[in-house]
């Protein structure tokens, strides 16, 4: 028999089997005694009392059982993310998630409107009134609306831009190419459109940081339909105020942009606002507080949603 085994699977795994079957001859009777004995001994024993601890036994497996699960079910909750409760007024500052911004049905129509034809547009309002979440709901659904391909939409934030030299650099990672600039960064966007969101452009009135030229090259790259770049540009003030550069220069920014007032909410709109946000909660505002809310906003969406809040919080 080993020689044949030898054959098989050779001398590591004949001497493995002769010891497990080793092991097997001297244990199985062994245990199958045991086993014996032990029924032996319980069928001595009257039924009215082994059956009633067998109960015992049973019901003790399953209690423990149950005991060990609710300990366990604790540990797990901890672990399944809650579902964040719903705030319908804690949208502050910019608003950049497409889906919580409002209105401007009229103004959004004329902005796309023009950037499909290549026209410049430069958005003034006061601070606060939603210049930054213009810019950045034109860049969100943009792509769709003009059917364009997204990385075609840039938005800068100039707060974020050092000086000239940082513009250049963003603009160029913005588009995908090398930093570069003047005829070279012409030559680079021959044949291609690209729609530039510049917000707070009044950094650019820092003559320490800026020349000047910056603005130059602009115009130069979106003073027309065929040319690569389209402007839309916020501010608080006008181009012509913010830069009254000399009339000698070649087409300042004023020149190449129409001009678009961006006005606070009206009256309807901030009702429609607030009653589009607190549609999936309990809470109502009534006409009164509605209309409280609008005069001392008067109309700012920030002011609105701050003071919304403050009554919210109130009435919850």
């Amino acid at each position: 028999m080993k020689k044949i085994i030898e054959k098989v699977g050779g001398n590591k795994f004949a001497n493995g089997l002769a010891i497990i079957i080793g092991i097997g001859a001297v244990v199985l009777p062994i245990v199958t005694f045991l086993v014996w004995w032990f029924w032996e001994q319980i069928l001595k024993i009257p039924l009215l009392i082994w059956l009633p601890i067998f109960i015992i036994i049973i019901l003790s497996i399953f209690l423990f059982y149950k005991i060990k699960q609710t300990q366990i079910e604790p540990e797990v909750d901890k672990f399944i993310p809650k579902k964040p409760e719903y705030l319908p007024f804690d949208t502050q500052g910019c608003i950049t998630d497409a889906d919580d911004f409002f209105g401007r049905e009229l103004l959004l129509k004329n902005i796309f409107t023009n950037l499909e034809r290549g026209s410049n547009l430069s958005l003034i309002g006061e601070s606060k009134v939603g210049k930054s979440s213009l810019l950045n709901y034109v860049v969100k659904v943009g792509p769709e609306k003009l059917e364009w391909p997204k990385e075609n939409f840039i938005y800068l934030d100039m707060q974020n831009v050092r000086d000239e030299n940082d513009f250049f650099t963003a603009l160029c990672a913005e588009i995908g190419i090398e930093k570069t600039q003047g005829h070279n960064l012409v030559r680079k966007l021959k044949g291609n459109r690209f729609i530039l969101c510049l917000d707070e452009i009044e950094k650019m009135t820092n003559s320490d940081k800026f020349s000047g030229e910056e603005r130059t090259e602009l115009s130069g790259l979106a003073g027309g339909q065929d040319l690569p770049l389209t402007l839309l540009i916020a501010s608080r003030s006008s181009l012509e105020n913010l830069f009254p550069d000399s009339p000698l220069m070649t087409s300042p920014l004023a020149n190449v942009c129409e001009k678009v007032d961006i006005l606070p909410f009206s009256k309807s709109e901030v009702e429609g606002f607030i009653a589009k946000r607190l549609l999936p909660t309990k809470i109502q505002f009534s006409d009164d507080e509605i209309a409280d809310i609008n005069e001392q906003s008067q109309g700012h969406p920030a002011e609105v949603q701050k003071l919304a809040k403050r009554l919210y919080q109130e009435k919850s």
